[in-house]
């Protein structure tokens, strides 16, 4: 008899050694790496058969794309670039803390969560109106980048609150445009022009209407917005000497 309970223990120590070491991913899904962990890409929880813990957080294998050879990768970090997330996001090393870290989201957050995220932004978030092409490409960008290390650079705040103070920019520019400034938080409420949040930072995206984006160029823009690019249909902004200084200011 103890015997028997000897045997019977060792195999339900097996059993369960066997359960929890191997991904029961497995049993449904024709594995692709050998000897990894399904885990290590698509998340999830390999150690059940019970479909909504197993697939919890998962991961599907477009937004991994990044993961395999090709041109996916580099194209995926040009996006983050052409769209400027840096500008407001640490992303990878770098960015500005003018927004959430996407390293962070990234890890925390389902790629519902993130999906979401793009496709109905918060306040001061630009709206890219990104094909189902370009958000599954940003996505696997997002989620390259956030695998790069520790973030370096850039600001040191996050503003939540918006500024609802009158200012210069409200009063000039705010009817077209939002930004988040260093020195106000949130400001402006149009969303028919661009989103003006850290234009003089490297991460801007490039704009055909400025040749550089310096203060200097700034201003003869505001000044003349077809001085660079004749077919701008931005009106001309009436904007005193004394008033420069504070303008700029509020654009960073």
């Amino acid at each position: 008899m103890g015997i028997n309970i000897l045997i019977l223990s060792v195999f339900l120590l097996i059993s369960f050694s066997y359960a929890f070491t191997k991904d029961l991913c497995t049993d449904c899904h024709k594995p692709h790496f050998k000897n990894e962990s399904c885990i290590i890409c698509h998340r999830g929880n390999p150690n059940t058969r019970r479909l909504d813990i197993a697939h919890e957080n998962i991961i599907s294998g477009k937004y991994l794309l990044y993961k395999i050879e090709g041109k996916t990768a580099k194209d995926s970090v040009n996006l983050i670039n052409q769209l400027g997330c840096r500008r407001c996001h640490i992303v990878g090393k770098n960015g500005n803390r003018k927004g959430n870290n996407l390293n962070n989201i990234m890890i925390k957050k389902t790629i519902k969560n993130i999906r979401d995220s793009i496709l109905n932004p918060s306040d001061y978030m630009p709206n890219f109106n990104l094909s189902e092409e370009n958000i599954v490409l940003l996505i696997n960008g997002l989620l390259l980048e956030s695998e790069k290390g520790d973030y370096k650079g850039g600001k040191s705040f996050f503003y939540i609150k918006r500024d609802l103070k009158e200012n210069l920019f409200n009063k000039k520019c705010g009817k077209c445009h939002k930004l988040i400034s260093d020195k106000t938080g949130p400001i402006g409420k149009g969303d028919i022009a661009p989103n003006l949040s850290s234009i003089f930072s490297q991460y801007y995206p490039k704009t055909k209407n400025l040749k550089l984006n310096t203060p200097e160029e700034l201003i003869k823009f505001l000044k003349n917005p077809r001085y660079h690019n004749r077919s701008n249909i931005m009106p001309v902004v009436e904007i005193k000497k004394k008033e420069e200084e504070e303008i700029i200011k509020l654009l960073y």
